[in-house]
């Protein structure tokens, strides 16, 4: 487990490894004190196999089923219903807009009022008329157990302080730093005249 993870994170093809090669060119040796750091860390992670939440079972109509006759008689109660709220709504805001809009608006807000009241009608009817028959439920599956790396979160918030410290506590001067770049780009320290 630490080998795979200490090649991911140093390697340059993930955000980790990228992130450690651009702070190791900027400062050489963080690569091999981050992987150090994170060996000296491994021992304190384990792994434990932990059976993960039951799924409840989920309501499921074949899709190749034949209606029968309840299941018919709930929808058209629930498309009543739909029916129902969607003219109330439309009939309220022509009601109340009689004298605030002009004709064609009141018509254009009675449609959308008259719609939101049939989408809310058509959830709030599926809740008074049942579910249409022929509705099975799905076989739950037996699942498997899964790996839980336990102690993950102490070791991520050490490895954490790792970093703070490193690059808070001890930053190079700006000196320090000019000098490092003018050797890494081996520059003269002598201003060339012309």
């Amino acid at each position: 487990l630490f080998n795979t993870t200490a090649i991911r994170w140093t390697s340059g093809n993930s955000i980790g490894g990228a992130s450690i090669s651009l702070f190791d060119s900027q400062r050489p040796g963080v690569k091999t004190g981050f992987v150090e750091q994170a060996r000296s860390l491994a021992p304190g992670l384990s792994i434990e196999m932990r059976a993960p939440v039951a799924a409840a079972s989920v309501p499921v109509r074949p899709l190749n089923a034949p209606l029968n006759s309840s299941a018919i008689v709930s929808l058209m109660k629930r498309m009543g219903f739909a029916a129902l709220s969607a003219a109330v709504g439309y009939a309220l805001v022509r009601l109340a807009s009689t004298t605030a809009f002009q004709p064609w608006m009141q018509g254009l807000l009675g449609s959308m009022a008259g719609g939101l009241c049939a989408i809310a009608g058509w959830f709030i009817g599926g809740h008074f008329t049942g579910h249409p028959g022929g509705i099975g439920h799905a076989p739950v599956q037996p699942s498997t157990p899964k790996p839980t790396i336990i102690g993950w979160p102490a070791v991520e918030q050490k490895l954490q302080l790792w970093f703070n410290d490193l690059f808070i506590k001890n930053p190079a001067s700006i000196t320090e730093q000019c000098a490092a770049l003018r050797t890494r780009l081996q520059l003269s320290s002598k201003p060339q005249q012309s």
